[in-house]
């Protein structure tokens, strides 16, 4: 990890500069992909720049024509400065109590590893920003289990009452 986050950084010094207007120019992208810093334990701000290095190199390699080795024009409807509509995109802009919906389906919100290594992972939410479902096809344990094996603890009740909706759903009711 050392080594990786070492030579990140270093291409993020060569590669990344903040104009004077506040706009971010790369001149090159990082050797890393993305999706691989997720699982990475190494700073946020890194995996920032992997993505934001990513994310300035891909439109132009989406651009380049391989056949006449020139920069092919941007369609006419897409605005070139991307900042100039920033602004509107905002969650303020659109709606102030907007809350981003996440739904979590599972099989069965019961007495498993995942649920166990996860059930807590609920309340840390920002109720103020997000609107959580958790939505479970299977069924819920049974009680004896509960009260014998569980000693008295149901897992399915403490991420229900860290949701705002939870859904039991049957297969039958899905339309396939």
């Amino acid at each position: 990890m050392d080594t990786i986050t070492t030579i990140t950084q270093t291409e993020v010094a060569k590669a990344r500069s903040v104009d004077i207007d506040g706009t971010i120019v790369w001149s090159g992208g990082t050797s890393v992909h993305p999706h691989l810093m997720l699982g990475y334990p190494v700073s946020t701000m890194l995996k920032r720049y992997v993505s934001e290095s990513y994310a300035a190199m891909d439109e132009p390699n989406a651009r380049f024509d391989q056949v006449t080795q020139k920069m092919k024009d941007l369609p006419p409807d897409v605005p070139y400065d991307s900042n100039s509509r920033r602004k509107s995109f905002t969650i303020d802009a659109v709606d102030p109590n907007f809350k981003i919906k996440v739904a979590f389906v599972a099989s069965g919100f019961c007495s498993k590893a995942v649920l166990y290594l996860s059930q807590d992972i609920f309340r840390f939410f920002d109720k103020g920003n997000f609107e959580v479902h958790v939505i479970s096809v299977g069924a819920a344990d049974h009680p004896e289990f509960i009260k014998g094996t569980m000693r008295g603890v149901d897992w399915r009740e403490r991420v229900k009452a860290n949701v705002d909706f939870s859904t039991k759903w049957s297969i039958s009711k899905m339309n396939m």
